[in-house]
Protein backbone atom coordinates (compact mmCIF):
# COMPACT_ATOMS: atom_id res chain seq x y z
CA UNK A 1 0.00 0.00 0.00
CA UNK A 2 1.96 2.96 -1.65
CA UNK A 3 1.59 5.50 -3.68
CA UNK A 4 4.94 5.84 -4.34
CA UNK A 5 6.18 8.41 -2.49
CA UNK A 6 6.93 6.91 1.14
CA UNK A 7 10.44 8.31 2.89
CA UNK A 8 13.21 5.65 3.05
CA UNK A 9 14.48 5.44 6.73
CA UNK A 10 17.91 7.48 7.19
CA UNK A 11 20.94 5.53 7.40
CA UNK A 12 23.57 8.50 6.80
CA UNK A 13 26.52 8.80 9.35
CA UNK A 14 27.65 12.32 8.87
CA UNK A 15 26.37 15.86 8.76
CA UNK A 16 26.50 16.23 5.19
CA UNK A 17 24.23 12.74 4.67
CA UNK A 18 21.74 14.17 7.62
CA UNK A 19 21.07 17.73 5.89
CA UNK A 20 20.51 15.50 2.24
CA UNK A 21 17.70 13.45 4.06
CA UNK A 22 16.29 16.67 5.22
CA UNK A 23 16.18 18.24 2.41
CA UNK A 24 14.38 15.22 0.54
CA UNK A 25 12.13 14.84 3.62
CA UNK A 26 11.16 18.55 3.10
CA UNK A 27 10.59 18.07 -0.40
CA UNK A 28 8.97 14.76 -0.19
CA UNK A 29 6.49 16.19 2.42
CA UNK A 30 5.09 19.02 -0.07
CA UNK A 31 4.82 16.52 -2.69
CA UNK A 32 2.25 14.10 -1.05
CA UNK A 33 -0.10 17.07 0.36
CA UNK A 34 -0.03 17.85 -3.02
CA UNK A 35 -0.97 14.57 -4.17
CA UNK A 36 -3.73 14.30 -1.35
CA UNK A 37 -4.64 17.66 -2.40
CA UNK A 38 -5.26 16.46 -6.39
CA UNK A 39 -7.11 13.67 -5.47
CA UNK A 40 -9.87 15.42 -3.58
CA UNK A 41 -9.82 18.25 -5.71
CA UNK A 42 -13.40 19.19 -7.13
CA UNK A 43 -15.18 16.92 -5.05
CA UNK A 44 -18.20 17.47 -2.67
CA UNK A 45 -16.47 17.08 0.32
CA UNK A 46 -19.34 14.60 1.58
CA UNK A 47 -19.75 11.07 1.55
CA UNK A 48 -22.18 9.87 -0.63
CA UNK A 49 -25.82 9.47 0.45
CA UNK A 50 -27.47 6.63 0.82
CA UNK A 51 -24.59 4.48 -0.23
CA UNK A 52 -25.42 1.22 2.07
CA UNK A 53 -22.20 -0.73 0.18
CA UNK A 54 -19.44 -0.05 -1.77
CA UNK A 55 -21.05 -1.00 -5.02
CA UNK A 56 -23.24 1.86 -4.72
CA UNK A 57 -20.21 4.12 -5.01
CA UNK A 58 -18.93 4.73 -8.45
CA UNK A 59 -15.05 2.82 -9.67
CA UNK A 60 -13.49 6.69 -9.40
CA UNK A 61 -14.79 7.16 -5.71
CA UNK A 62 -13.66 3.52 -4.96
CA UNK A 63 -10.16 4.45 -6.53
CA UNK A 64 -10.25 8.19 -4.67
CA UNK A 65 -10.01 6.33 -0.91
CA UNK A 66 -7.83 3.75 -2.69
CA UNK A 67 -5.09 5.81 -3.54
CA UNK A 68 -5.86 8.00 -0.81
CA UNK A 69 -4.77 4.74 1.75
CA UNK A 70 -1.75 4.72 0.14
CA UNK A 71 -0.58 8.33 0.09
CA UNK A 72 -1.77 7.88 3.93
CA UNK A 73 0.75 5.35 4.33
CA UNK A 74 3.45 6.87 2.52
CA UNK A 75 2.82 9.79 4.40
CA UNK A 76 3.43 7.97 7.68
CA UNK A 77 6.89 7.15 6.70
CA UNK A 78 7.58 11.45 6.67
CA UNK A 79 6.48 10.94 10.52
CA UNK A 80 9.05 8.21 11.14
CA UNK A 81 11.64 10.45 9.06
CA UNK A 82 11.08 12.97 11.12
CA UNK A 83 11.55 12.08 13.97
CA UNK A 84 15.11 10.37 13.21
CA UNK A 85 15.87 13.76 12.30
CA UNK A 86 15.52 15.35 15.84
CA UNK A 87 18.87 13.83 16.52
CA UNK A 88 21.98 14.95 15.34
CA UNK A 89 20.44 18.22 13.31
CA UNK A 90 23.37 21.24 12.91
CA UNK A 91 23.45 23.03 16.33
CA UNK A 92 21.02 25.69 15.04
CA UNK A 93 18.53 26.59 17.56
CA UNK A 94 15.74 28.01 13.89
CA UNK A 95 16.32 24.90 12.61
CA UNK A 96 16.02 22.55 15.44
CA UNK A 97 12.54 24.21 16.32
CA UNK A 98 11.29 24.22 12.86
CA UNK A 99 12.53 20.57 12.87
CA UNK A 100 10.39 19.78 15.85
CA UNK A 101 7.59 22.01 15.27
CA UNK A 102 7.45 19.73 11.77
CA UNK A 103 7.93 16.27 13.76
CA UNK A 104 5.06 17.67 16.47
CA UNK A 105 2.85 17.93 13.56
CA UNK A 106 3.52 15.03 12.50
CA UNK A 107 2.87 13.26 14.68
CA UNK A 108 -0.76 14.83 15.66
CA UNK A 109 -1.75 13.60 12.08
CA UNK A 110 -5.00 11.05 12.32
CA UNK A 111 -7.62 12.16 9.95
CA UNK A 112 -5.77 10.65 7.03
CA UNK A 113 -5.92 7.16 8.82
CA UNK A 114 -9.62 7.47 7.52
CA UNK A 115 -8.31 6.54 4.16
CA UNK A 116 -7.33 2.94 5.14
CA UNK A 117 -10.63 2.58 7.31
CA UNK A 118 -12.57 3.34 3.95
CA UNK A 119 -10.45 1.31 2.15
CA UNK A 120 -11.21 -1.24 4.24
CA UNK A 121 -14.67 -1.17 3.86
CA UNK A 122 -14.64 -1.33 0.32
CA UNK A 123 -12.37 -4.78 0.40
CA UNK A 124 -14.06 -6.30 3.54
CA UNK A 125 -17.46 -4.44 3.42
CA UNK A 126 -18.95 -7.35 5.68
CA UNK A 127 -16.75 -6.20 8.54
CA UNK A 128 -18.63 -2.63 8.66
CA UNK A 129 -21.80 -2.66 10.05
CA UNK A 130 -23.88 -1.16 9.54
CA UNK A 131 -22.03 -0.21 6.63
CA UNK A 132 -24.02 2.98 5.90
CA UNK A 133 -23.72 4.58 8.78
CA UNK A 134 -19.80 3.71 9.37
CA UNK A 135 -18.90 4.67 6.14
CA UNK A 136 -20.64 8.36 6.67
CA UNK A 137 -19.52 8.72 9.98
CA UNK A 138 -15.73 7.94 9.18
CA UNK A 139 -15.96 10.17 5.60
CA UNK A 140 -17.48 12.72 7.26
CA UNK A 141 -14.44 12.97 9.49
CA UNK A 142 -12.04 13.11 7.17
CA UNK A 143 -13.41 15.26 5.06
CA UNK A 144 -13.93 17.82 8.63
CA UNK A 145 -10.20 17.22 9.25
CA UNK A 146 -7.53 16.24 6.96
CA UNK A 147 -7.02 19.60 4.92
CA UNK A 148 -6.79 21.30 7.96
CA UNK A 149 -4.45 18.63 9.27
CA UNK A 150 -2.00 18.65 5.59
CA UNK A 151 -2.37 22.41 5.21
CA UNK A 152 -0.49 22.53 9.13
CA UNK A 153 2.14 20.26 8.41
CA UNK A 154 2.52 22.30 5.11
CA UNK A 155 3.28 25.43 7.20
CA UNK A 156 5.48 23.83 9.56
CA UNK A 157 7.17 21.94 6.42
CA UNK A 158 7.59 25.49 4.89
CA UNK A 159 9.66 26.84 7.56
CA UNK A 160 11.17 23.53 8.09
CA UNK A 161 12.53 24.41 4.40
CA UNK A 162 13.57 28.39 5.00
CA UNK A 163 15.23 27.48 8.31
CA UNK A 164 17.15 24.43 6.33
CA UNK A 165 18.27 26.21 3.85
CA UNK A 166 20.09 28.96 6.04
CA UNK A 167 21.95 26.42 7.14
CA UNK A 168 23.32 24.41 3.66
CA UNK A 169 25.28 25.83 0.78
CA UNK A 170 23.51 27.65 -1.71
CA UNK A 171 23.64 24.88 -4.22
CA UNK A 172 21.59 22.63 -1.80
CA UNK A 173 18.63 25.21 -1.18
CA UNK A 174 14.93 24.14 -2.42
CA UNK A 175 12.53 26.53 -3.23
CA UNK A 176 10.66 26.75 -0.37
CA UNK A 177 6.45 25.46 -1.40
CA UNK A 178 4.01 27.99 -1.74
CA UNK A 179 1.48 28.56 0.81
CA UNK A 180 -1.82 26.45 0.78
CA UNK A 181 -5.34 27.77 0.11
CA UNK A 182 -7.53 28.29 3.73
CA UNK A 183 -10.37 26.65 2.24
CA UNK A 184 -10.27 22.36 1.04
CA UNK A 185 -10.32 22.14 -2.50
CA UNK A 186 -14.08 21.02 -2.93
CA UNK A 187 -15.98 22.36 -5.51
CA UNK A 188 -17.66 25.48 -5.39
CA UNK A 189 -15.24 26.55 -2.31
CA UNK A 190 -14.03 29.67 -2.36
CA UNK A 191 -10.28 30.06 -2.29
CA UNK A 192 -9.09 32.09 0.35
Amino acid sequence: MTAGLAMLPYSGRNEEARLGYARRLAIGIDTVIVAFIDVFRNTSGQPLGGATGPEALSTRERLRWSRCRDLHWDLTTYATGSSALLVGLPDNLPLRQAAAALDSALSQLDATAECDNIASMMSAPQRWSPWQQQYETVARRFYRDWYGQLRTIHERDRAFARALNAVVPAANRIAVPPGLPANAPYAGAAIR
